[in-house]
């Protein structure tokens, strides 16, 4: 079992073993703390966006806790602690992203490779993943949740539109292959960007859209793509620029829903106008 703490000092109240090293007060992908349990064994790892990742616990959870760290978009700049558990995560960690951990005098730096996550909200989640699986240099596509307040939702809470998370997807690809902006590209090419409150016949806020990044390069290239749709073509670009964002998997029966049930797909599709919509296009 998974589980985040929204601050330090809910995990010292729920935690009498591990003592925190950083005073976290407001859980998001830089700064965090968290543990997993696994019969009767912990792992804890906690992280400030100034301060490098600290793990402690039991050796055979590390790769668990690397996933857990991968799948929910959190980041590191480093990590320091027990050197056989350093190097553990290291191994693992490398098996997502290819960038590169340099020792220094407080564990190790890391500095990011090509391989890398970004997060849309593009309306219903099996069909903003659709129109990515084919995308050359795009390794993995997943469903899910972000931009809420509650940790780990499942789709009926999402559903009330009352936990504030957005239906979204999860890129996990290279930019060596294909570029951020073919990427942002894709998302505005199959979405309606003028509509404010959902996606055709999908409506409320779980279905609004947003493109999640704090990347300075990403976000000029958001405002290119918004500037172009708004010179020409007729209409306000509602579609959201928002902080990178916590990403919560969706239940397993949402991955890969148009691959793995391509007749219910193409009924929902036809369904909410998507399959004959004309939208916005890039020259």
């Amino acid at each position: 079992m998974v589980k985040f703490y929204k601050t330090t000092n809910d995990f010292k109240n729920d935690n009498n073993i591990y003592i925190p090293q950083y005073e976290i007060n407001n859980f998001d992908i830089y700064n965090y703390i968290f543990k997993i349990t696994k019969e009767d064994k912990n792992i804890y790892a906690e992280a400030k966006k100034e301060g490098k990742l600290l793990i402690s616990g039991d050796y055979e959870l590390i790769e668990l806790l690397v996933e857990t760290i991968f799948i929910s978009n959190l980041k590191i700049i480093g990590i320091k602690g027990e050197d056989r558990i350093t190097k553990r995560f290291i191994d693992c960690y490398s098996k997502y992203f290819n960038g590169i951990f340099t020792k220094d005098d407080d564990g190790y730096i890391y500095k990011e490779g090509s391989l890398k996550v970004v997060i849309f909200a593009g309306g219903c989640f099996w069909c903003a993943a659709n129109n990515f699986y084919s995308l050359k240099g795009v390794k993995e596509v997943y469903s899910g949740y972000a931009s809420g307040d509650v940790f780990f939702p499942t789709y009926e809470e999402v559903k009330t539109g009352l936990t504030g998370h957005k239906e979204s997807i999860f890129i996990y690809y290279n930019e060596e292959e294909v570029s951020y902006r073919e990427l942002i590209i894709a998302f505005f090419e199959n979405i309606d960007p003028f509509d404010e409150d959902g996606q055709f016949i999908d409506r409320g806020s779980n279905y609004q859209t947003a493109v999640f990044t704090d990347d300075d390069s990403q976000v000029e290239l958001f405002y290119r793509a918004k500037r172009y749709i708004e010179t020409n073509y007729e209409g306000e670009v509602k579609v959201r620029l928002l902080p990178n964002v916590v990403f919560f998997l969706a239940e397993e029966d949402h991955q890969e829903f148009s691959i793995k049930n391509k007749e219910r797909f193409l009924e929902e599709e036809k369904l909410s106008g998507r399959d004959i919509y004309q939208g916005v296009k890039f020259k």
